[in-house]
């Protein structure tokens, strides 16, 4: 009676170890089967970006990826950041509607998206908002290595200043060596790069 009581042991042991377990399914088909979303906490990463991906490190275990400057992860999509440079990179294109003024004016992240819903775009094309020229005193936003193209998409002029010229104190003010202002007309390009050592916007070059 008892051997043959142990033997029933053994087996349910048997069956339990060699088993699938599932979650949300009474079906599993794997040796996990979770049906529904999963949620990870505590892993064993220390940096602090508030976007990650999920992952196996060499020994096997489920660890987090932080998404690194030149990516973007947006609704479950993971591209790379406009960079511009050529070398196949592609060029994606972003039209901002930009308010005239008689005053220089701050090219801030709501208008441009630099550092959010246009993160990925390389290609600015500046449309006035109204019948005036527009000003540009300082670019706001950028990440280090940023490249862009300012492109002039109307009549209307499109005159930038150094960030000598401007005052206000903004450390993401437009920089280019040796001149105060850079106007462009219609189907004029200024390109720029971003030095996060800096904090500033250079100008490459002009194409008029």
């Amino acid at each position: 009676m008892k051997i043959s009581f142990l033997t029933l042991v053994l087996l349910q042991f048997c069956s339990i170890s060699y088993s699938q377990v599932g979650i949300g399914t009474t079906n599993p088909l794997a040796t996990l089967h979770v049906a529904g979303t999963l949620r990870i906490d505590n892993t064993s990463s220390t940096k602090t970006n508030s976007t990650h991906l999920s992952g196996l490190d060499a020994n096997g275990v489920v660890n987090q990826v932080d998404v690194g400057t030149n990516l973007s992860l947006v609704n479950g999509v993971l591209s790379a950041t406009g960079g511009g440079g050529g070398s196949g990179t592609f060029y994606s294109v972003a039209t901002i509607n930009v308010n005239t003024s008689n005053s220089y004016i701050t090219l801030g992240n709501g208008v441009t998206g630099i550092n959010s819903f246009n993160l990925d775009k390389t290609i600015f094309m500046i449309n006035p908002n109204g019948g005036g020229n527009i000003n540009i005193g300082k670019i706001a936003g950028g990440t280090d290595g940023r490249h862009i193209y300012l492109y002039c998409q109307s009549a209307n002029t499109v005159m930038l200043k150094t960030q000598s010229s401007v005052g206000g104190g903004d450390s993401k003010s437009v920089f280019a060596k040796g001149i105060t202002q850079i106007t462009i007309n219609q189907d004029g390009i200024i390109e720029l790069v971003y030095v996060g050592a800096i904090n500033r916007w250079i100008v490459l070059a002009v194409r008029q």
